[in-house]
């Protein structure tokens, strides 16, 4: 008689369930269902508790819905397929419904669709535009559709697969972001979902071997879950504190960065896009320090704060530039820098020096975590750290590469009370020289900053005509705009253009007032509109001088947008209009060397760091110790490293499930009892599978291990001796002592090895589209 061997009892793993009740216990059981709306509703509370907009708690019925739907599902017989289907066609309704009651407020439901497929039309207009928008409820509806499938796919792979991390990573990554990003601090519903993620893995794990034990008819306690449970927790809350504990690594290495700089540009763009379609989002609070991205938009009312942004000492009064601007879209503006270089430490950016220049440094003393732009006077010729600088090219190879620098963002992680020094070209051109320069510009400079949309009202380009059409020269057509601007009110509260309405036009002609980001846009339209050549620059106002530390104090409240005109012989010069700042102070006369030139160096970089490394030492002196933004701070690092940290934790509790479960799958494999070696030739099958080893039912066990020899021949001794002791015991009632046992466990110890490393010689070498040709 043949020896089928697919009538083994290989017990490593439960049959299918087959019953909804047998489908529930496979799973954990009604603990698992309350452990796993645990970890949504946390999810989703701590999306409401972060306070991004009116109306979050809707996603919590969104969550409740998809949960219950996935678990009635789950303990049915349809497939996969026609489940999700199912879904989706049920949480149209219950989504809408909740909708219509949270934000709509209203008893009829049929208005309340009206009105919510009004607002969400009117935002997909403005995705497809390329215009902002700022309805909130989009975002709420969203978040609604994205925790019903975060909710359904994880409750169906529990009960219908039994699979806990798969269940558990789409509501990890969630919760990560959200507290990366959350406007309130909402870590502690971070902490809570570790606790019970943890817990969930415990008990599904826990559940699966209670199937198995069930099938090997293993005796335990009924109650066991209890102690696992516990000690669970136990274990839970060790990974919590210990990752909590974990002590602040060194960030002033760039191989990290050298990994992700590929990433840096598309997350780049992800975020503006994002920015761009929900402008009225409560964004983290502070989060202005950081925000200068690739775009700027002209919108409604700003309120900024009077908390410090950081100090900065500086032989001069100067403004801190942030990013520079050069494309104007009617409605906000863009940088269209395309390419994102890496500068080390004191090497001298690439950008062309021009006459009347003088270098001066800025030390930068943060006062808030999170900032990644570096400030500093224009123009930046290099900085204390390593940058990632965002950048166009206009030019030349090698030495004589050019490039036009708009942003500068820090390598480096900068902390509260970091410090960094920036070098900068100053033009110190007197308007004499100014009035004289010529009019030949360089070709970089035509193509970008003279750019004006074709939608700009005709009315502009007449009122600038108008305004300069009097002067003689480039210089004093610019400060006869600028003059012109300074008269119109300052005003922070005005609201934000209409749909379709020119930003600048709505500020010279509608509202007549505005605050600097209208001023700046103005005057740089109105100067293009002329054949000037200008770009817009954000940053921050000087702020007020301390005597005592001499530095400048600057403020959230200081952020600013002025203007920059090109010169083609003293290249990018100031120019205020905004009327409730100062007036520019400009040299009388040609400078007399009051501040170092710029240029001219036998060896450039090397003069550049021994600028900076006197103006960090003397920083080192005045403050009576090292550098802060060395000196490591654990809570601070937490702080600005949430994601990364949560997602090391999740990755540490994965780990350690796993190791925990091979462990204990090993343990119970090779347990000395009657069933090893059904279970080692049961196993033996699973790899004959694996490696596509022919293994018939219709083959004897001698046979199966003959043909094991045949494809792989390093593992005929402990197959075949597996294989003769299952024969005498199966078909000779043969009893073997344990030391037998242990031998043919030490035998599969070894052949796993060499198991392993012919399916990598198999699977690992070639990729997986050329596998199935």
């Amino acid at each position: 008689m043949a020896f089928n061997t697919h009538s083994l009892p290989v017990i490593t793993e439960a049959p299918p369930a087959s019953s909804p009740a047998e489908r529930l216990n496979r799973s954990g059981g009604w603990l698992t269902l309350l452990l796993a709306l645990a970890m949504l509703f946390i999810v989703a509370a701590s999306v409401e508790a972060a306070g991004w907009t009116d109306g979050l708690v809707v996603v919590q019925s969104a969550v409740l819905g998809g949960a219950l739907f996935a678990f009635l599902l789950a303990l049915t017989r349809w497939g996969s397929g026609f489940s999700i289907f199912y879904s989706f066609l049920a949480s149209i309704p219950w989504i809408a419904t909740a909708l219509v009651r949270t934000l709509v407020q209203t008893s009829d439901v049929h208005e309340g669709l009206i009105s919510l497929a009004r607002h969400y039309s009117q935002w997909y207009a403005a995705l497809l535009g390329g215009t902002a928008s700022g309805d909130n409820w989009v975002f709420v509806i969203q978040l609604c559709v994205i925790g019903w499938w975060i909710a359904f796919f994880a409750v169906w792979t529990l009960f219908r697969h039994q699979h806990s991390w798969q269940a558990m990573l789409p509501a990890g990554i969630g919760i990560l972001v959200n507290a990366y990003y959350a406007p309130q601090d909402v870590r502690g519903y971070v902490v809570a979902f570790l606790i019970a993620v943890l817990l969930l893995a415990v008990r599904v794990e826990l559940a699966r071997n209670e199937a198995r034990w069930q099938m090997a008819h293993i005796r335990y306690a009924p109650d066991l879950y209890l102690d696992f449970l516990k000690n669970g927790l136990i274990f839970a809350v060790i990974v919590v504190i210990a990752a909590w504990m974990l002590p602040a690594v060194n960030t002033n290495g760039t191989k990290l960065d050298d990994i992700i700089q590929p990433l840096h540009q598309p997350w780049q763009q992800i975020q503006q896009g994002w920015q761009r379609m929900f402008t009225s989002l409560k964004y983290k609070s502070g989060t202005y320090v950081s925000t200068y991205g690739k775009t700027l938009r002209l919108g409604g009312p700003v309120s900024l704060t009077d908390r410090q942004v950081f100090e900065a000492s500086t032989p001069m009064r100067a403004y801190w530039r942030g990013a520079t601007y050069d494309t104007y879209t009617g409605s906000q503006w863009l940088n269209t820098d395309q390419q994102v270089v890496q500068i080390d430490q004191g090497k001298r950016f690439a950008e062309p020096i021009f006459q009347m220049t003088g270098a001066i440094t800025a030390t930068i003393h943060t006062l808030q975590a999170g900032q990644d732009v570096l400030f500093g006077p224009p123009s930046p010729i290099g900085a204390s750290l390593p940058v990632n600088a965002d950048v166009t090219p206009l030019g030349g190879s090698g030495t004589d590469r050019q490039v036009l620098v708009s942003m500068l963002r820090s390598r480096v992680t900068l902390r509260k009370d970091s410090v960094y020094t920036v070098a900068s070209a100053v033009s110190l051109a007197p308007p004499s020289s100014l009035r004289t320069d010529n009019t030949s510009y360089p070709d970089w400079v035509k193509q970008r900053f003279l750019q004006v949309p074709d939608e700009l009202p005709a009315r502009v380009r007449q009122l600038a005509q108008r305004i300069a059409g009097t002067q003689k020269n480039e210089f004093d057509k610019a400060s006869a705009i600028e003059a012109y601007l300074r008269q119109f009110p300052y005003n922070t509260q005005i609201a934000a253009p209409p749909a379709g309405t020119d930003g600048v036009d709505y500020f010279l002609f509608d509202v007549k007032q505005g605050y600097c980001d209208y001023y700046a846009s103005a005057m740089v339209m109105m100067l293009r509109s002329i054949g000037i050549p200008a770009r817009f620059v954000a940053g921050y106002a000087p702020g007020d001088y301390n005597s005592q530390t001499s530095a400048y104090v600057v403020l959230e409240q200081n952020a600013h947008a002025w203007v920059e005109v090109f010169f083609p012989s003293y290249g990018w010069v100031q120019f205020e209009p905004t009327a409730s700042q100062p007036v520019l102070l400009r040299p009388a006369q040609t400078p007399q060397q009051a501040v170092p030139p710029v240029g001219g160096a036998t060896n450039p970089n090397q003069d550049l760091q021994d600028i900076l490394q006197q103006k960090k030492q003397a920083h080192s002196v005045a403050t009576g110790g090292a550098d802060p933004s060395l000196q490591a701070n654990p809570l601070d690092w937490i702080k600005s490293h949430a994601l990364g940290l949560g997602l090391g934790v999740l990755a540490l509790a994965l780990a350690s499930g796993l190791g925990v479960f091979v462990w204990r799958r090993n343990r119970d494999l090779l347990e000395i009892d009657n069933g090893l070696l059904l279970r080692l030739f049961g196993l033996l099958n699973g790899w004959a599978e694996r490696l596509h080893i022919p293994w018939a039912a219709s083959m004897t066990p001698l046979e199966h291990a003959h043909t094991f020899d045949q494809m792989l021949p390093e593992a005929s001794e402990p197959v075949n001796r597996l294989t003769g002791l299952l024969v005498a015991q199966q078909y000779g009632r043969q009893q073997f002592a344990p030391e037998t046992l242990q031998n043919v466990a030490g035998d599969w110890r070894l052949l796993q090895p060499l198991l392993w490393k012919r399916w990598a010689k198999q699977y690992l070498r070639w990729p997986v589209w050329l596998r199935r040709r």
